[in-house]
């Protein structure tokens, strides 16, 4: 696992100097992702640890059902980026989601609206990925979830600061392969090793009968399956992944891939939650621990070191997305939009790297708190606050010409705050207020924008 950190460590190194050039290749990567880097690149930053880690743990905790319906609504998520998102923002030649809203007619005040919205929930989503990391230096290394939380957090900051998208990608592109291979080697040796898979099944739901029925009332499965579903809609770290296409059919087919990878990486999940209540027939203490149980039970321990690394893969590819995501709608958008658009892109990339390391030191020192929730839950949490911010300004402003800049950045407002408001006072069933935060933002759009119709004169997008 240290060689693999190392090795991360020396892509950002390696690509440092060239990536810093100029903004298209720190933000976007010069555009080079093709097909099949692509599909791997994208799964593993969308996939995050809730895929390798936190799914088991779903699994085993809240029962199969409840990962049926997400697994329906994480595979969904690609093709719905893939025919609604995606070619007009890759023809538009955009480095930032700002530089839509800002082209598409938005001012000042939309722009710095969705940059401090951006960087407040990505910083957010980072934090369950370093608690990840947390549990797995705990195991492996021998160390504190607080160490391993510091010593992964220097990893991947210094790697995305320094390499910006161009290291990011190519060690998304690793880290998705890894998050595909291991976890599929491990549910075939769980497979044979049962005697098939029914077999499999009976011994897992034996052991944790509740596993066969839903831990969740409807609201809160179905609002987990479509914070899924609904997550590429606006969220501005799927955005500045698609920036990184050579072009949309290219783009289209890599998300297709992704889809089929979305779908086998819930089904493995489910295999390890079986192994893992089989394997601990009184139960485990930490539903987030089952994949680790899996391993244990069925690797030797040549193998171990090497499934960890598909762990802590799963961790980086989110989090480095997550950080030069945050850092570019405060670098780019705000420093550069806003302030002082005559900056040159070499100050404005110094810039986004600085705030990477910031960024990253805050999201760790949070991290390090006792007492968050299974990991799955929480990114549900900030994933189902950026789809309330996002989803209604970025689709209206991509398909419906009357979207005013007042439009958006009431959306922006209306479906955070319904939401926030929602999942702290509103006493609603775990994960269900983005039934709520995702029609407000859409109707938010789409009202104040026709009551200021008038008052704007619209821009155009790519179509």
């Amino acid at each position: 696992m240290l060689v693999y950190m190392v090795g991360m460590l020396g892509v950002g190194a390696y690509i440092s100097q060239r990536a810093r050039e100029s903004e298209e290749m720190f933000w976007v990567a010069d555009r080079f992702l093709g097909t099949y880097g692509g599909a791997f690149a994208i799964f593993a930053v969308l996939g995050s640890t809730s895929t390798v880690l936190g799914a088991a743990g779903l699994a085993y905790s809240l029962g199969i059902p409840v990962m049926a319906m997400v697994a329906l609504g994480f595979a969904l998520q690609f093709p719905i980026l893939g025919y609604i998102i995606l070619n007009p923002m890759v023809k538009g030649g955009y480095l930032t989601l700002g530089d839509f809203f800002k082209r598409r007619g938005g001012r000042d005040s939309t722009v710095a609206v969705y940059s401090i919205l951006t960087a407040v929930f990505m910083a957010s989503y980072v934090i369950p990925q370093f608690v990840a990391t947390g549990l797995l230096g705990q195991r492996v290394l021998g160390i504190t979830p607080t160490q391993a939380i510091i010593l992964t957090g220097i990893v991947i900051v210094l790697y995305a600061a320094f390499g910006g998208m161009w290291a990011i990608t190519w060690t998304d592109i690793i880290q998705g392969v890894l998050m595909i291979i291991l976890p599929a080697l491990l549910a075939i040796v769980a497979i044979v090793n049962a005697g098939g898979p029914v077999a499999l099944i009976r011994a897992g739901v034996d052991a944790n009968p509740s596993m066969a029925t839903s831990a969740w009332t409807a609201p809160s499965v179905l609002g987990l399956a479509l914070t899924w579903a609904w997550f590429s809609m606006g969220n501005p770290q799927s955005m500045l992944r698609v920036f990184t296409f050579k072009g949309d059919e290219s783009g289209r087919r890599s998300l297709l891939f992704a889809s089929i990878f979305a779908g086998i990486a819930v089904i493995i999940a489910i295999i390890v939650a079986l192994v893992a209540a089989a394997a601990v027939p009184n139960g485990l203490e930490n539903a987030d621990r089952a994949f680790l149980v899996a391993m244990d039970a069925l690797f030797p321990s040549v193998f171990r070191g090497v499934a960890i690394a598909a762990l802590f893969a799963a961790a980086m590819s989110t989090t480095d997305s997550l950080l030069i995501t945050a850092s570019s709608a405060i670098c780019h958008d705000v420093y550069k939009g806003i302030y002082n658009p005559d900056a040159p892109e070499t100050r404005v990339t110094r810039y986004g790297s600085l705030t990477i390391l910031i960024l990253g030191a805050v999201t760790v020192l949070v991290a390090i708190t006792p007492g968050l929730p299974l990991i799955s839950i929480l990114t549900g949490i900030a994933g189902g606050a950026i789809i309330s911010a996002f989803s209604g300004p970025v689709v209206l402003a991509l398909h419906w010409r009357t979207v005013t800049s007042h439009g958006m950045t009431a959306g922006m407002i209306l479906g955070a705050g319904v939401y926030t408001a929602l999942f702290l006072f509103g006493n609603l069933p775990p994960l269900s207020p983005i039934l709520v935060g995702v029609p407000t933002s859409f109707l938010g759009t789409a009202l104040v924008s026709v009551l200021t119709e008038n008052e704007e004169t619209g821009a155009t997008v790519a179509t």
